[in-house]
């Protein structure tokens, strides 16, 4: 398990920083700069690229009394989670407007409309690969507050590059690449199941 306040440290560490630190009220000035600084990134972070450890499929809400938009007739809730759309189910052209998703699937569909997203993971949920990589990342980011060396940001910059590289290359390892291809008898028989869930 992994806690915002070890990554805080591990990526304080890489900056030569021994000592451990407290969040929250407790925390001298700096260290709460370093805490805003987190905060602030942790979810952009996540929202750079689709992170197959971070997706969530959610049904999403239909908004009757949302503001209309020119072109759709129908509004839907983003979840309070999301930071950011992989693709909607049923596949139907949508657009994002502040916190509501807007499309013309309509709410009385026999198919309810789900979002495929990325969601803000909790740290203790985070694989080791992404970890390797958010810590360098961070490192980066807090450089210019704790040292004042641009330098020193530039390295870990470079090196959380390398890190975000190979932590791809492992999170694409727990996705199947080879779909079946379509065959009309086998969708005739199971339906858009055979399609859509089926892969090799």
């Amino acid at each position: 398990m992994t806690s915002k306040l070890e990554l805080i440290n591990a990526a304080l560490l890489l900056l030569g920083d021994k000592a451990s630190i407290t969040l929250g009220s407790d925390a001298s000035s700096n260290f709460k700069s370093v805490e805003i600084l987190y905060d602030l990134f942790y979810p952009t972070i996540l929202a750079e690229r689709m992170w197959l450890f971070a997706m969530k499929a959610s049904v999403i809400n239909y908004i009757p009394g949302a503001l209309k938009i020119k072109g759709w007739k129908y509004a839907y809730g983003l979840p309070e989670d999301y930071l950011l759309i992989s693709h909607l189910q049923p596949d139907r052209p949508y657009e994002i407007f502040g916190v509501n998703l807007y499309t013309s699937l309509s709410p009385n569909s026999e198919d309810l409309p789900t979002l495929f997203y990325t969601h803000k993971v909790s740290e203790g949920q985070l694989p080791a690969y992404f970890v390797a990589y958010l810590v360098q990342r961070l490192a980066a980011l807090f450089a210019m507050k704790i040292t004042n060396d641009m330098q020193i940001a530039q390295i870990w910059g470079q090196s959380s590059e390398q890190k975000l590289r190979e932590a791809i290359a492992l999170d694409r390892q727990s996705q199947t690449t080879q779909q079946i291809k379509s065959n009309l008898m086998l969708e005739a028989h199971y339906g858009d199941s055979f399609r859509d869930g089926y892969t090799l």
